[in-house]
Protein backbone atom coordinates (compact mmCIF):
# COMPACT_ATOMS: atom_id res chain seq x y z
CA UNK A 1 0.00 0.00 0.00
CA UNK A 2 1.30 3.60 -0.68
CA UNK A 3 1.89 5.92 2.04
CA UNK A 4 0.81 9.36 1.37
CA UNK A 5 3.48 11.96 1.85
CA UNK A 6 2.63 15.59 2.45
CA UNK A 7 3.38 18.23 -0.17
CA UNK A 8 6.76 19.07 0.14
CA UNK A 9 6.04 23.19 0.08
CA UNK A 10 3.55 23.08 2.65
CA UNK A 11 4.87 23.49 6.49
CA UNK A 12 3.69 20.30 8.62
CA UNK A 13 2.42 22.50 11.33
CA UNK A 14 1.15 25.78 12.33
CA UNK A 15 4.25 26.45 14.61
CA UNK A 16 6.45 26.05 11.51
CA UNK A 17 4.25 28.17 9.67
CA UNK A 18 4.52 30.81 12.41
CA UNK A 19 7.79 30.84 12.40
CA UNK A 20 8.95 30.79 8.70
CA UNK A 21 9.90 34.25 6.96
CA UNK A 22 6.25 36.07 6.18
CA UNK A 23 4.67 35.67 2.82
CA UNK A 24 5.89 38.27 -0.21
CA UNK A 25 2.59 37.25 -2.29
CA UNK A 26 -0.94 36.14 -1.35
CA UNK A 27 -2.90 34.41 -4.42
CA UNK A 28 -6.55 35.48 -4.27
CA UNK A 29 -9.64 34.76 -6.20
CA UNK A 30 -11.26 36.98 -7.52
CA UNK A 31 -14.42 37.35 -9.25
CA UNK A 32 -17.38 39.44 -10.69
CA UNK A 33 -20.56 38.81 -8.07
CA UNK A 34 -22.82 39.90 -11.39
CA UNK A 35 -21.06 37.03 -13.81
CA UNK A 36 -20.11 39.58 -16.67
CA UNK A 37 -16.59 39.11 -16.29
CA UNK A 38 -14.52 35.68 -15.44
CA UNK A 39 -13.18 34.44 -12.52
CA UNK A 40 -9.60 34.91 -11.75
CA UNK A 41 -6.88 34.60 -9.50
CA UNK A 42 -5.04 37.97 -7.92
CA UNK A 43 -1.97 38.36 -7.19
CA UNK A 44 -1.15 41.18 -4.23
CA UNK A 45 2.65 42.28 -2.63
CA UNK A 46 2.20 41.41 1.02
CA UNK A 47 5.84 42.90 1.42
CA UNK A 48 6.04 46.03 3.65
CA UNK A 49 9.22 46.95 2.45
CA UNK A 50 8.15 46.63 -1.62
CA UNK A 51 7.05 49.74 -3.23
CA UNK A 52 3.72 47.83 -4.59
CA UNK A 53 2.69 46.50 -1.28
CA UNK A 54 -0.67 46.39 -0.81
CA UNK A 55 -1.19 46.58 -4.94
CA UNK A 56 -2.52 43.56 -7.02
CA UNK A 57 1.40 42.63 -8.88
CA UNK A 58 -0.88 39.83 -11.34
CA UNK A 59 -3.86 38.54 -12.74
CA UNK A 60 -4.64 35.86 -14.14
CA UNK A 61 -8.62 35.64 -15.27
CA UNK A 62 -9.90 31.66 -15.91
CA UNK A 63 -12.10 31.14 -19.67
CA UNK A 64 -15.76 31.51 -17.64
CA UNK A 65 -16.90 32.31 -14.46
CA UNK A 66 -18.26 29.94 -11.43
CA UNK A 67 -21.94 30.90 -12.77
CA UNK A 68 -21.88 29.93 -15.50
CA UNK A 69 -19.94 26.50 -14.98
CA UNK A 70 -22.03 23.08 -14.96
CA UNK A 71 -21.60 19.28 -12.71
CA UNK A 72 -20.71 16.30 -14.77
CA UNK A 73 -24.69 15.61 -14.40
CA UNK A 74 -25.48 18.85 -16.68
CA UNK A 75 -26.72 20.40 -14.00
CA UNK A 76 -25.87 24.49 -13.37
CA UNK A 77 -23.17 24.78 -10.50
CA UNK A 78 -24.06 25.36 -6.66
CA UNK A 79 -24.37 29.29 -5.95
CA UNK A 80 -21.00 30.71 -4.45
CA UNK A 81 -22.15 31.00 -0.86
CA UNK A 82 -24.78 30.61 0.85
CA UNK A 83 -28.01 33.10 1.63
CA UNK A 84 -27.23 35.05 4.59
CA UNK A 85 -23.53 34.12 4.06
CA UNK A 86 -20.96 37.47 4.35
CA UNK A 87 -18.84 37.62 1.15
CA UNK A 88 -16.39 39.87 0.51
CA UNK A 89 -15.86 41.75 -3.28
CA UNK A 90 -12.35 42.41 -4.54
CA UNK A 91 -11.81 44.88 -7.85
CA UNK A 92 -8.74 46.05 -9.34
CA UNK A 93 -7.96 47.34 -12.25
CA UNK A 94 -6.23 45.06 -14.67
Amino acid sequence: MALWKPDPTFYPSPRDAVSAPPEKLAYVAAFDRAAAKPDAIAVLDTDPASPSYGEVVGWTSSRMSATSCTTSAGTPAPARSAPGRRTHTWSAAT
